[in-house]
């Protein structure tokens, strides 16, 4: 646990976790003995949690993509002339692999992964963008579904697109970064606010007694502003680094169309059962059980190959730091219908 800079604050969690850790490593001989699956499973930095813990702590609630009325849904692109393999690392449109800590904001560094590719595609630099911005702007609703984005307790990709058209753009991650992922205590932390307006029922009441500020919360740690001016666009230092004008839902969960798009889009933000990849270290991922249906972790669609043991494969970029995984990445079987644990099935993108 060292390794992977975790420590505990008491004697009764440490040997808790050192508990937990040899549990594990039973489990993890059952994952390396799925015949259907062959990814190699090993210890790592959530090594001391357990599939419980693991799941409330990095995963979202488990719910599918809907269909919103106001988006732009793509046409399935022409399969002609698709390459074997692509890599949008190689073609300087992603980012370096970025860590989101023990909170549940996958959601905006998905969403985030796509605006940077679509940035640099249109041909502007490369830079990373701010979570920060969206983690204590964001706090949009879907009521047809019943899902929301609630901050560091999770969200959505395409509420996310939604919530940086209605404000306007979202800030460079220079300008805003993402400090609440730094682990307390440390330099750097901060403890942001829930957004305003945020659905409490569908989110949960997180204000005090009072029904004031939430208890975690410091109100003007935000560079020292606090967060409504920055989410109202109404700071003279800070301009936006991007606008965006709708998003578009890539609606076909044929592999290969979802392949086409990624050549024709650019790196696409998705979405799976991630349950399954607590001890991930390495190779195509394809479980024999997941769900296709219970999406709980949003990630970045960048590439696809193949691998001459285990055949088709996307490569997908991770927010669970370069240590975790092919350095922050992983791939998984590009399978056809629904797709391997749910990936083909919440495709987006926002749009210029």
């Amino acid at each position: 646990m060292d390794e992977h800079g975790v420590g505990f604050d008491t004697r009764t969690k440490t040997l808790d976790a050192q508990h937990q850790f040899f549990k594990n490593q039973a489990l993890i001989e059952q994952l390396n003995a799925d015949e259907h699956d062959t990814a190699e499973y090993g210890l790592n930095r959530f090594s001391h949690m357990s599939p419980e813990q693991f799941k409330e702590q990095m995963l979202l609630k488990g719910h599918g993509q809907p269909v919103r009325p106001n988006m732009k849904s793509s046409e399935p692109p022409s399969l002609k002339d698709v390459p074997s393999e692509w890599d949008w690392r190689d073609k300087n449109a992603v980012t370096s692999v970025k860590d989101q800590g023990a909170l549940g904001t996958c959601w905006i560094f998905s969403t985030m992964g796509n605006l940077e590719g679509q940035r640099a595609l249109g041909g502007d630099d490369l830079v990373d963008l701010s979570v920060e911005h969206v983690l204590e702007c964001d706090a949009g609703t879907d009521d047809v579904t019943g899902n929301a984005d609630c901050g560091m307790f999770g969200g959505w990709p395409y509420l996310a697109y939604e919530g940086i058209i209605a404000r306007g753009g979202v800030f460079a991650d220079s300008d805003m970064p993402y400090c609440a992922g730094i682990s307390y205590g440390k330099d750097g932390n901060c403890m942001p606010c829930m957004a305003d307006g945020y659905d409490e029922e569908l989110c949960g009441n997180h204000s005090d007694d009072d029904g004031g500020l939430p208890l975690y919360c410091e109100p003007e740690s935000t560079l020292g502003q606090g967060a409504e001016a920055l989410c109202k666009g109404e700071s003279d230092d800070y301009k936006y680094a991007m606008t965006i004008s709708n998003w578009t839902d890539v609606s076909s969960t044929s592999a290969d169309e979802i392949a086409a798009s990624l050549v024709e889009i650019g790196p696409l933000s998705v979405a799976l059962d991630a349950s399954k990849l607590q001890f991930y270290k390495g190779g195509v991922f394809n479980p024999s059980k997941c769900s296709e249906t219970a999406l709980n972790h949003a990630v970045l669609l960048v590439g696809f190959g193949t691998d001459d043991t285990d055949g088709d494969y996307f490569t997908v970029k991770n927010s669970w730091a370069e240590k975790w995984g092919e350095d922050g990445y992983f791939r998984i079987a590009k399978a056809d219908g629904a797709g391997t644990c749910g990936i083909n099935t919440a495709v987006t993108s926002g749009l210029l």
